[in-house]
Order: structure tokens, then C-alpha cells, then sequence
């Protein structure tokens, strides 16, 4: 939601870009990336007469899905209209390869990022090939995913694996997002056909809070990456006898923000009490309001 659509749908001043608190997130258990791109979240649109008079304020991704299926139907005409022959994964990377950041959001809430049709277009302009290359992390615990998705179990030296599903021999250079996450190779020639190993170091802050990077192999003559492994990692604040059992945070956040809090509640805990307060100003009023 822009601060445009704020003012327009809601009548309110918010100052930066949000996501819905209500916005799916990811990843899956597996590790996959969930959601690939986000998009706008609400509009004034047409609705059916039954529900009013034909004009309605719609929220959530019955709203950001068609944003995005009329847009790519538009890049799907326009690249026809000059002869280009896309394919959906082409579409997909493409959406991909183009997206915007949100603010401190992680790859776990947005994906690649927020979408942007513009950039979209320019960036079918310059499409690299795109090639059977296939990468997954397996360990005892979570099992095979495309990603690794650890919660309260720190990965240790889980290794990601490569599958050359195309007809050549391919060397990818290797680069990673955060400096927690470490491949321990700077190049990995794969075979055809063959599966090679990647060993990875994981070096966490000590600090909780969830943690989301990237692995991502380039060709040596590729702009962009033609394979991304994501690695989520969630660090909870424990409650437990040596702090109590309690923890207690306090935060700024702008209108219509918010943060996630992960807690590693207690075996046979049968309670858990919340409290949620807002300061009073130096006038005497409330600084905000939360929910």
C-alpha cells in the first residue's frame, strides 16, 4: 500500500510504503520462497450490482493477484505485437528480475520484492536464456526443499546440492546476500546431467530475529543470478527460567507498520499472557495507537 493509496482509499497520512499485516508470508516448510513478488493490496473497482452500487473498496490478494494478471496479459501483447516468443518461466523471471525492495521487509514476507510493470517490460527487453539448472537442501530434519526454512534448529553445515538437468557443462560463480551466510566454493562446475555438492557456512548473529539470505550462482557472462537458494533462519527469544519466563520489547514504528516478534515457548507451558501498552507524550496524550 503506497502512501497514495492511503490517502485516497482510507483518508489517512502515511508516510512510507506498508504491507498489509495480513499479507502471506513465507517461506514454506520446505524452504520455497513464498510469496515470489507482492503487489498492490487494495482498490476502489467494479463489483457485481448484488453488493451494492457496482463500486466497491476491495483488500488482500484478491486485489494484488488480478493487479498483477492484467499487467503481465498487457507485457504478453506488447512483446507479441514485436515478435517475442515468452514463455511462463521467461514471464516469471522477468517479474522477478525487475521487483523493488519494501523498506526493511525480508525475502520471507515480499519475495523478490514489490512489483513494477514498467521495470518488467524493460527487463524483457534484455532476457537472458534461461537454463535447467535445479538446487535443494536436505538434512535428517526438514527433508528436501528448494531453500532451507530452520526454526529454533541452527543448520550447523547443512550443504545445498546442484542438479545439471540441461545438455552442457556449466561453471557457476557464487555469491551470497548476507555475510552470516558463507558458500565455502567460489565457482562449481557441474557436469550434465550430474549432481555436485555445495558446502555452506552458517554464521548467525547472536541476536534473535529472522534471518533471510541468498546463495545466488551467475555464469560468467550472465547480468543476473540463474540460480537463487534461499536460506531462512529464525533465531527465537526463549522464555525460560533464567529470564523468568518473560521478555519484554519496546519499539518505534511508523503509521501503519509493524514487526514480528518470534518466542520459543516452554514444553507444557499451558499459558501465555501478552501485553501491549503505547507510552503517554510529554503533553499528556497517547504517541500512537497498536493492535
Amino acid at each position: 500500500i503506497t502512501p497514495e493509496m492511503w490517502k485516497n482509499d482510507y483518508g489517512y497520512t502515511v508516510r512510507l510504503p506498508t504491507l498489509w499485516s495480513f499479507s502471506s508470508a513465507g517461506p514454506r516448510q520446505d524452504g520455497l520462497m513464498i510469496p515470489t513478488i507482492v503487489a498492490p493490496g487494495s482498490v476502489v473497482s467494479l463489483w457485481p450490482l448484488s453488493t451494492g452500487n457496482g463500486y466497491r473498496l476491495g483488500e488482500g490478494t484478491s486485489i494484488a493477484a488480478p493487479h498483477v494478471a492484467g499487467a503481465v496479459a498487457l507485457l504478453r501483447q506488447a512483446s507479441q505485437n514485436k515478435g517475442m516468443v515468452l514463455t511462463a518461466q521467461v514471464l516469471k523471471q522477468a517479474l522477478a528480475d525487475s521487483s523493488d525492495p519494501l523498506g526493511d521487509k525480508s525475502s520471507a514476507e515480499i519475495g523478490f520484492g514489490v512489483f513494477n510493470a514498467s521495470k518488467a517490460w524493460r527487463q524483457l527487453q534484455r532476457i537472458e536464456p534461461i537454463y535447467p539448472l535445479r538446487g535443494y537442501a536436505y538434512n535428517r530434519r526438514l527433508g528436501y526443499g528448494e531453500g532451507l526454512y530452520s526454526r529454533e534448529i541452527m543448520p550447523g553445515d547443512v550443504p545445498y546440492y546442484l542438479i545439471n538437468q540441461g545438455p552442457e557443462e556449466k561453471v557457476l560463480f557464487w555469491s551470497s546476500t548476507e555475510a552470516w551466510l558463507r558458500p565455502l566454493f567460489q565457482m562449481t562446475s557441474v557436469p550434465s546431467g550430474k549432481l555436485r555438492e555445495l558446502p555452506v557456512e552458517y554464521v548467525l548473529p547472536q541476536e534473535p530475529g529472522i534471518y533471510t539470505a541468498w546463495l545466488e550462482g551467475r555464469f560468467l557472462t550472465s547480468q543476473n543470478p540463474v540460480i537463487r537458494l534461499m536460506t531462512t533462519v529464525i533465531r527465537p527469544f526463549l522464555l525460560d527460567q533464567e529470564n523468568s519466563y518473560r521478555q519484554e520489547f519496546a519499539d518505534d514504528l511508523g503509521a501503519g507498520q509493524y514487526r514480528r516478534y518470534f518466542l520459543k515457548i516452554p514444553s507444557g507451558a499451558k499459558n501465555l499472557q501478552l501485553s501491549l501498552s503505547v507510552p503517554n507524550s510529554v503533553g499528556g496524550g497517547y504517541q500512537g495507537r497498536v493492535r
